[in-house]
């Protein structure tokens, strides 16, 4: 999966958000990190009370989130 994700970093080209859910069980929060520290100037956001569905565990703190960084 970590492979993927780095396949699908290189064609990112705009601003980037990483936001990661806090109690995410399947990808460790560290891949979040990193990918942040890779492509983005803004620190990863982590969703709290959500794992890695985020858009269905905490779909208010997931807008709050991205409109929060859309400013």
């Amino acid at each position: 999966m970590l492979a993927r994700l780095w396949r699908l970093e290189r064609r990112m080209d705009g601003p980037v958000q990483v936001l990661w859910g806090q109690a995410d069980q399947w990808l460790p929060a560290a891949q979040g990190d990193a990918l942040a520290a890779l492509k983005s100037d803004q620190p990863m956001i982590r969703v709290p009370g959500c794992g890695h569905l985020m858009q269905e565990d905490a779909p208010e703190a997931v807008v709050a989130a991205v409109m929060g960084t859309a400013r």
